[in-house]
């Protein structure tokens, strides 16, 4: 299944993007000239890429989960840009069936507006939503999940930073779309079962991936 290739501006014109692998500069581009745009109320907002890129890489393979870490990108400045940072598992028991594998999104990171028009000198109309940057780098993990056979089965957990409308977002049919795992439901084996399920986590099945898969047709 193709990746996402454009992203839509507030405008409602349409910026070309394309999904790559992560390197170490794009982290190190991030944690730069992005990471300290991102607004305090954001459950993202004290991240750092290179150590989420190296603690989390070396933990998902001794763990044998296949991290992968993606970004999607914008030619900017006759350079390819970060817009959205995101990594993943891609072997991780699916949080409805442990049985089956699912693509785990761990991290997911779009660019505040305030990164296109004050560092990229976009106007604000050119720029595109938070919102639908978060949209597209879910979509990247259900396009990922398809593409490693495993049916748009995507789980993840609503970091508690995000408070209530980082949950109304990933439950909103017209946006996240997903299926909310109900709190105290056994988590599959691991750190995060020790942990407790603290009801902030989410799922597509098949059902749910087809239906938001459906709706970003219109961006690839």
């Amino acid at each position: 299944m193709k990746y996402v290739s454009k992203v839509k501006t507030r405008s409602g014109d349409f910026l070309p993007v394309r999904v790559s692998d992560m390197s170490r500069a794009h982290a190190e581009y991030w944690d730069t000239h992005v990471q300290g745009r991102i607004e305090s109320k954001r459950a993202d907002k004290d991240w750092n890429w290179l150590r989420i890129r190296l603690i989390v890489g070396l933990g998902g393979r001794a763990l044998f989960q296949k991290p992968r870490a993606l970004i999607v990108g914008i030619e900017a400045d006759r350079q390819f840009q970060p817009c959205i940072m995101l990594l993943l598992l891609e072997r991780y028991p699916a949080l409805h069936d442990p049985q089956r594998s699912s693509v785990f999104v761990w991290y997911l990171s779009p660019a505040p507006t305030n990164y296109f028009v004050e560092h990229l000198a976009y106007p604000k109309e050119d720029s595109p939503h938070a919102s639908h940057l978060m949209a597209i780098g879910m979509d990247v993990a259900l396009t990922h999940s398809y593409n490693c056979g495993l049916s748009g089965l995507v789980g993840l957990h609503a970091d508690e930073g995000g408070g209530d409308d980082l949950m109304n977002w990933y439950k909103d049919a017209k946006k996240g779309g997903m299926s909310l795992l109900p709190e105290g439901e056994p988590l599959p084996p691991g750190f995060r079962r020790l942990l407790g399920n603290d009801g902030r986590y989410f799922y597509h099945d098949e059902g749910t991936a087809e239906s938001a898969s459906k709706r970003m047709d219109i961006y690839r």
